[in-house]
């Protein structure tokens, strides 16, 4: 159970940290008691959760599958965000050159 345990993010307001609030939510955890580990980047968030600095870490599954397949990291679940994963953005001008 991750309820009251630390969470690995990247840094506050990332992917890492608004899933970790949307599983709060999800589950019924109260928000505000949330607690963080600010890693950076995959591999703080590997040194972290291998010093046991935090307990979980939500990033996308496909970055991360190198680290679950080599027993570093272990996959517990999957929480689908909601909202798109990319979105396709151009200048106005290539927009206009090119079009839509």
């Amino acid at each position: 159970d991750l309820k009251d345990k630390v969470w690995a993010v990247s840094r506050m307001t990332s992917g890492s940290h608004l899933m970790a609030v949307l599983l709060a939510k999800q589950e019924g955890w109260s928000t505000s008691d949330l607690k963080y580990e600010i890693v950076g980047n995959l591999a703080g968030a590997k040194e972290s959760l291998t010093n046991a600095k935090s307990h979980g870490f939500l990033w996308e599954k496909f970055t991360t599958k190198p680290l679950v397949d080599s027993g570093d990291f272990r996959r517990v679940g999957e929480i689908p965000t909601p909202w798109p994963c990319f979105v396709i953005a151009a200048r106005q001008d290539v927009i206009q050159e090119k079009g839509e």
